[in-house]
């Protein structure tokens, strides 16, 4: 029987080794995987939603998983096969108003996502770089 603290560090170092791995047809990789950068804006809600003249974001695909950083907390998840946006979502707070929803897709080297979450809408798009 492995003592806590030797089977957290075997933990960490499964980690550290599987995040090293060469990405490729066995790393996990997809053909959208990349770094995508654009712009958000809000397009509904109250003022504490953000910036409505738009926002620098980056949206960063590895290993067929996005995640857009907005704040200390992100907009993330799985890409579908075809390039699908459509489960991301909010890695904060559960919504407490509406359920969340997100709409886009990536195609080509260009990527729009429209998410909701509680009251505001965010439409972001991009190109990958």
């Amino acid at each position: 029987m492995m003592r806590p603290l030797a089977a957290a560090a075997g933990g960490v170092l499964a980690q550290v080794l599987a995040a090293c791995a060469p990405e490729g047809p066995g790393g996990g990789a997809t053909a959208f995987d990349g770094i995508y950068v654009g712009t958000a804006w809000v397009t509904e809600g109250p003022r504490y939603c953000g910036d409505r003249t738009g926002e620098s974001v980056e949206m960063v695909v590895r290993g067929g998983q996005a995640r857009v950083a907005l704040t200390s907390n992100a907009i993330q998840g799985p890409v579908g096969p075809d390039g699908d946006l459509g489960a991301l979502r909010w890695s904060g707070r559960e919504p407490v108003e509406r359920p969340p929803s997100a709409s886009g897709r990536i195609a080509g080297d260009a990527f729009t996502l429209r998410y909701t979450h509680d009251n505001c809408t965010y439409r972001i798009e991009g190109r990958r770089r």
